[in-house]
């Protein structure tokens, strides 16, 4: 399962994704993989689980992430996106981060 934003259709500069397997393997889970696996703009910066909380209105998607996560990745714990969605899409968004966050 995926949800991911990007600036631009085409040409993306800026973009935040997140994934998870529905069903992890044990190697998964044994090498800590059965998380969320998050990644803003490439996966230079990028991990798996380290997401505090994530709060979503109909104009800011806010991701806040562990200080360990923030620190360990270079990034600020937290993160902002503008949202400039359709109702249709922001509910499509909604239904999909509720379904990936546990």
């Amino acid at each position: 399962m995926m949800v991911a934003l990007a600036d631009d259709d085409n040409e993306t500069r800026r973009s935040i994704m997140f994934q998870r397997t529905e069903i992890p393997t044990p190697q998964d889970i044994a090498l800590g993989l059965d998380g969320i696996h998050w990644m803003i703009d490439d996966e230079g910066c990028s991990g798996y689980g380290g997401i505090e909380q994530v709060t979503m209105s109909d104009e800011i998607l806010t991701v806040t992430f562990e200080s360990d996560t923030a620190e360990n990745v270079r990034i600020a714990r937290e993160i902002s996106v503008d949202l400039a969605l359709p109702p249709a899409d922001l509910l499509k968004l909604r239904s999909g981060l509720q379904r990936l966050m546990p």
